[in-house]
């Protein structure tokens, strides 16, 4: 989520928000029941946040590692693709509200007051850095926008991760998603540790 002075990043957030809501909406109501569908719709949003975040996450990383036309412009775009994340976590955000409504129970037996609170806590800064991710607050911040995105981008990331090895100890696949996570972290800290160990 850098600088990006080119207005061609929102067409990339509006599309990339119409498909997920209208993929989350449709996934729900083809369920037998609306708790059913909300609880589709949810792990529906968490999968094309998890897979937008990280792909932002990593765009500059793997431009520095990978320099070509494709990596060249997920790091143009990844400003685009990091508010398409914030437009997919809302999505997200209103299936779990809708749970809530229309299957209190379900909801009660799958989201405790700990994930709750620490859902509402990523949230503020998923909140913050889409609110800031603009030429003008970057202005405005200065180095605090840069400290803004880095803490909140690693919170998200921590976040993600620690849910994924959640699932991962109940379905093995996951561990495909984990091992995907680690090695973007990897490759966003390998340009510090060739530096360290030069040094």
């Amino acid at each position: 989520m850098t600088t990006l002075r080119r207005p061609r990043q929102w067409p990339i957030v509006a599309l990339s928000a119409a498909t997920i809501a209208t993929a989350a909406v449709i996934a729900a109501l083809v369920q037998r029941t609306p708790g059913t569908g909300a609880w589709v719709a949810i792990r529906l949003t968490a999968h094309t946040s998890a897979a937008l975040f990280t792909v932002a996450f990593a765009a500059s990383a793997l431009y520095a590692r990978w320099p070509g036309s494709f990596t060249r412009w997920l790091s143009r775009y990844r400003r685009g693709i990091g508010l398409s994340f914030a437009a997919s976590h809302a999505v997200h955000a209103a299936a779990i509200l809708a749970l809530y409504r229309v299957d209190t129970a379900l909801f009660n037996s799958l989201v405790d007051n700990t994930r709750l609170i620490g859902g509402s806590f990523v949230y503020v800064f998923i909140a913050l850095m889409a609110a800031t991710s603009n030429d003008a607050s970057q202005r405005l911040l200065g180095r605090n926008w840069r400290r803004l995105h880095l803490v909140g981008s690693y919170i998200v990331y921590f976040t993600f991760l620690r849910a994924f090895v959640r699932m991962a100890m109940a379905h093995a696949y996951y561990w495909g998603f984990v091992a995907v996570l680690l090695l973007v972290l990897g490759l966003r800290l390998w340009p510090k540790m060739r530096r360290a160990s030069a040094a």
